[in-house]
């Protein structure tokens, strides 16, 4: 209730087999909505622990560095 327009990019990531109120699909609605860049990672066929498996935890790393490098990436003047 308290997200506005100048709000940063929020970036949401779940095991797959998670339950779903771990999507924050209403949130991320309401983002939408305002204009402010959102994403959703689902890990596949993961729990809520994903981070004791190597291959889910390589794939979070993968998605959360293409996700930040789209969303937060500032051009270095050189």
């Amino acid at each position: 209730s308290h997200l506005d327009g100048t709000d940063p990019p929020f970036w949401f990531i779940t095991g797959e087999l998670d339950d779903d109120s771990t999507r924050a699909s209403s949130f991320r609605a309401r983002l939408k909505s305002l204009g402010i860049v959102t994403g959703l990672t689902l890990i596949t066929n993961a729990p809520h622990d994903f981070t004791r498996n190597q291959e889910s935890f390589d794939q979070m790393l993968f998605d959360a560095a293409l996700f930040f490098n789209t969303t937060l990436r500032v051009e270095r003047s050189r």
